[in-house]
């Protein structure tokens, strides 16, 4: 068995320890709040966009449009892929705290549908006749020749 010794004292109380740290984690943080504005928010999103090897978030990144309200970063993209696709870059916004000094910076990422891409008609497929008529507008001997051979479309 131990011999019932003293018992020590401790030098500290918990709740002073709580403060001593909640003030170094404070004098740390005020050290690195700098104000930014658009221009270095939009410069930071370019050099993380620029360190990227996936090439999706490079180009979602590239088609972001940033802005800045107070300690606010707010990136707005056109498709849900492209939130997506910034959402799970997990270094984006310990880069931009470190990059543009501030550590009570806050990111968020919204779908703006302004901004997505113009879809692309859709162009229905040619019918036998619209072939035809593009191929006559070619070549109108093309007439003659279904005239002579009796050509004609199939009725399916």
């Amino acid at each position: 068995p131990l011999a019932a010794g003293p018992k020590p004292t401790p030098r500290c109380a918990l709740g002073q320890l709580l403060n001593e740290v909640r003030e170094g984690q404070a004098a740390q943080v005020e050290g690195r709040n700098e104000d930014i504005d658009l221009e270095q928010g939009k410069a930071s999103g370019k050099r993380y966009q620029e360190q990227r090897e996936n090439a999706t978030a490079r180009v979602a990144m590239q088609q972001a449009q940033l802005e800045l309200e107070g300690l606010r970063v707010e990136v707005r993209v056109g498709t849900a892929l492209a939130e997506q696709t910034i959402r799970q870059e997990k270094e984006l916004p310990a880069f931009l705290k470190h990059d543009l000094r501030n550590q009570n910076l806050r990111l968020v990422v919204k779908v703006d549908k302004s901004l997505a891409p113009a879809s692309a008609s859709k162009k229905k497929p040619l019918t036998d006749m619209d072939k035809f008529r593009q191929m006559y507008e070619r070549n109108p001997a093309i007439k003659t020749m279904q005239e002579r051979f009796d050509l004609r479309f199939d009725q399916d």
